[in-house]
């Protein structure tokens, strides 16, 4: 069952807080705006899994959210959703009948729901909104093959410093932050061993940038986290270095 307020957004001020949309026509504007629902998600709570009829799209607000996809029983994170981007916007621009993943929130965020067939009611009142949202969907998909061409010359401290810095950089919550996120789950995104990842981030704890659960990592103190990130950024520009000498 969705968790959807029942009070819906009618306001386009609102609906102008999402990038793709600032430049919407007034008929788009009003469609969307009327037919926008307020949303909350709990940290660990799913806004769709793998498999899920598509219902329509979620526009992100506040909080971040974890991409994943099922070998098996073991998940596999494939991305990170922030402030700003739309989920489920590449099924609904390309008429899917299910989701062909899992979404779920890391920490507790908001934003607000569009169904379907009213989110294609406002795209037909403005045909450009179709080139401005396959941009959309295309500049995720660079995002996600930037990190995977990025990861090969980056050391595991500096890919996990990397990686926490921009999650905590994109919650906008107060500090400390826990999130909704496993060392295995962590492990698989940046390509490494489970066990590696974990002694990476059990010396991270000890150096108190972050405290560590059974199903959680807690993010303790950003200064230390950039500090980290500048450590080990150093450490491996210096590394790179020596490689072209």
């Amino acid at each position: 069952m969705e968790n959807i307020l029942s009070a819906p957004l009618c306001r386009e001020v609102n609906i102008a807080t999402q990038p793709v949309f600032v430049s919407c026509n007034h008929e788009a504007r009003a469609i969307l705006a009327a037919a926008s629902q307020s949303i909350i998600r709990t940290k660990g709570e799913y806004f769709f899994r793998e498999n899920d009829l598509v219902r329509g799209l979620f526009c992100l607000t506040s909080g971040l959210v974890k991409i994943m996809r099922y070998h098996g029983e073991h998940a596999h994170i494939v991305g990170f959703l922030k402030p700003g981007d739309i989920l489920g916007i590449d099924c609904v621009m390309m008429q899917s009948p299910a989701h062909s993943s899992s979404a779920s929130a890391m920490t507790d965020t908001g934003g607000y729901f569009i169904a379907r067939e009213d989110f294609l009611k406002a795209v037909a009142a403005d045909p450009m909104m179709n080139i401005r949202l396959m941009k959309s969907v295309c500049e995720q998909i660079e995002r996600l093959e930037e990190h995977f061409s990025d990861i090969k010359n980056k050391s595991l401290p500096l890919r996990l410093a990397e990686i926490l810095l921009m999650i905590t950089g994109e919650t906008h919550q107060k500090f400390p932050i826990v999130l909704d996120l496993k060392a295995d789950e962590l492990a698989n995104y940046i390509h490494s061993s489970a066990l590696l990842v974990k002694k990476t981030l059990q010396d991270f704890e000890r150096k108190r940038i972050l405290s560590l659960s059974e199903n959680a990592i807690i993010i303790n103190d950003p200064e230390l986290l950039k500090k980290a990130f500048q450590y080990e950024s150093g450490k491996n520009s210096l590394k790179e270095v020596r490689k072209a000498g």
